[in-house]
């Protein structure tokens, strides 16, 4: 949740890539993410990110991006999914 509102006000994210979660917020345009418990690739984005702050980042974009996961957006999803597996079930 952490990284959806920080993105909501146009934060760009850096996370570890672990099995569930960050790679279906964070994209290249929003962020980085780095191999678990690889710390010369996070120490490497970081310096990246103390360099070149604002490369290659856009507030907006990202604000646009995670506007997804908005409440009433990430409810449609989950409907919209719920109502293919039951029509798929049907078929079946």
């Amino acid at each position: 949740m952490v990284l959806i509102e920080a993105q909501q006000h146009g934060i760009a994210c850096i996370s570890a890539d672990c099995p569930t979660g960050p790679d279906d917020i964070i994209t290249l345009e929003s962020g980085y993410l780095y191999e678990p418990g690889d710390i010369d690739q996070l120490s490497g984005i970081l310096q990246r990110c103390i360099y070149a702050p604002t490369v290659p980042f856009d507030p907006r974009k990202i604000r646009a991006l995670s506007s997804r996961f908005a409440e009433g957006n990430y409810f449609e999803n989950v409907e919209r999914s719920l109502n293919m597996i039951n029509t798929s079930n049907r078929k079946g």
